[in-house]
């Protein structure tokens, strides 16, 4: 594929599919626009539509500002906090990939270094021990962000399995719930039916939501199309796309993973993926 035909890709997700914003469990009360939001006409149609999703929210045009320099009011951390996971920024990533290599390794943590893609940032969960609420890339601006240029992001994954020999890990993770926002942003309708197709590329969500519809959605499509002969789906290996739950007891859940989706139903999601080919 082309870099025109990933963004294509994109743009007719961006444009035309549902947006889902009752399944968040969420609302914001503010939407910010900053700057690169809507650099391109399918980018601007969906901020449109996104505004249009949340017609309570008040509209704050920040444009002047890129979505990590927007500032948040509060006297203390936790009500910056507040504000923060109240609010739902759109901006523009300009380095949408980049490997994980936790400085703290050197005392002793062993985490292995990864490759992590951002389509978001933050999330508007209230778990009591998040140690990206305190993190330098969350701290000034503790905001819930989208990025729009998904097209962008697209590119960069598929430059990267171009330049390596082997199997591509993408982690969506370490700074957001990988499926949180995937009603409203639909990221995964763009990005499994890309990646999907390359045989040595990985997709892996870490999530403590339910948020599995688009998911299971695409296996059924996929299957069918296979099915009919019209496309290679019934061979592709929806197993290289692994969703992964976080689980605590339900107690911990109500009170220290505040607004998740609740042990049963990670649970019930997991099976359902299972059952549809992903790897769990």
């Amino acid at each position: 594929m082309t870099r025109a035909d990933l963004h294509d890709i994109s743009a007719e997700v961006m444009t035309s599919t549902p947006l889902r914003p009752k399944l968040l469990g969420w609302q914001p009360e503010r939407v910010v626009l900053t700057r690169g939001c809507d650099a391109s006409p399918p980018q601007q149609i969906y901020c449109e539509r996104l505004i249009a999703a949340f017609p309570e929210a008040e509209v704050i045009d920040r444009r002047d500002v890129p979505h990590n320099r927007l500032s948040v009011p509060g006297d203390t951390q936790r009500d910056r906090l507040k504000w923060g996971k109240a609010t739902l920024v759109l901006g523009s990533i300009g380095r949408p990939l980049h490997i994980n290599r936790d400085p703290e390794a050197r005392h002793g943590v062993l985490c292995a270094p990864y490759l992590a893609y951002h389509t978001s940032w933050f999330c508007f969960y209230d778990c009591a021990y998040c140690y990206l609420a305190g993190s330098p890339g969350v701290k000034f601006s503790p905001t819930v962000r989208i990025f729009t240029n998904v097209g962008d992001v697209l590119a960069q994954m598929f430059c990267t399995l171009e330049q390596q020999p082997g199997p591509v890990g993408f982690y969506s993770g370490k700074v957001q719930d990988g499926l949180q926002l995937d009603p409203i942003t639909n990221s995964s309708r763009i990005l499994i039916p890309a990646l999907v197709e390359q045989p040595n590329a990985r997709l892996i969500y870490l999530t403590k939501s339910a948020a599995v519809e688009n998911l299971l959605e695409l296996a059924r499509v996929g299957q069918a199309a296979g099915q009919r002969g019209t496309s290679q789906a019934g061979r592709l290996r929806y197993d290289d796309i692994v969703v992964t739950w976080s689980l605590n007891a339900d107690e911990i859940v109500r009170t220290m993973e505040r607004g998740t989706a609740s042990l049963r139903e990670r649970l019930t999601a997991a099976a359902r993926c299972k059952e549809a080919g992903y790897e769990v």
